[in-house]
């Protein structure tokens, strides 16, 4: 169930980036497909999330021709109105919730981890060439130490791509409510983890609050 809901919202999610839409754009297979996921992991959250504090928000409706979902608007406030203090007590919260929520459902399974630092360093190479980022050899030694004393399994969880601090809102109940999950994916924890950080580092990005501290 959802919280106290203030009216409804329609979302289409799309594969492409774009801004300034006046009406729904072209549905691609892609963009159906991305809806689906998202169907999906809501459905499956339903009963594997048991968050004490968090919830996620259920689409009270889907068409799977469209990939168009329906989701309440819960009355309530965004984080990024809160005091700093209170922002703070719920990371903390969610947190402890992500915790739960891999304890309940994390399974050792084989994992490449040179692989995956592999892939991490080329993307580092194509930062560096763009921006010309002097932390780039730092990262890259860094790297490779972790693919040197790799070990070929890891802690795999159904993993939340969308699991960020922006992406919670605190109802009137006082319970949070995480939306937008994107989709689950079998991955090493830590990735539910890193995404969760740095999204509270980026979590003031754009005011004056982003470079207090």
């Amino acid at each position: 169930a959802n919280g106290e809901s203030r009216g409804f919202l329609a979302k289409f999610p799309k594969a492409s980036m774009g801004r300034g839409f006046r009406r729904v754009p072209e549905r691609t297979s892609q963009d159906i497909e991305i809806s689906r996921q998202e169907k999906d992991a809501i459905n499956a959250l339903a009963t594997t999330w048991q968050g004490k504090l968090s919830s996620f928000i259920a689409p009270v409706f889907y068409d799977d021709q469209t990939g168009g979902l329906i989701y309440p608007v819960i009355a309530g406030k965004d984080l990024i109105e809160l005091p700093y203090d209170q922002v703070k007590s719920f990371v903390r919260a969610l947190g402890t919730d992500l915790a739960a929520y891999h304890r309940a459902h994390q399974a050792t399974s084989a994992f490449d981890l040179r692989a995956a630092a592999h892939k991490i360093a080329g993307i580092l190479d194509d930062l560096v060439s763009k921006s010309g980022m002097s932390e780039g050899p730092i990262v890259k030694r860094s790297l490779d130490g972790i693919a040197r004393n790799a070990v070929p399994s890891a802690a795999i969880v159904p993993a939340i791509k969308g699991f960020e601090l922006r992406n919670a809102r605190l109802g009137s109940d006082r319970r949070l409510w995480l939306f937008d999950p994107g989709k689950l994916k079998a991955e090493p924890r830590e990735t539910d983890i890193a995404r969760f950080l740095v999204s509270c580092q980026m979590f003031f990005w754009g005011r004056a609050r982003f470079f207090a501290d």
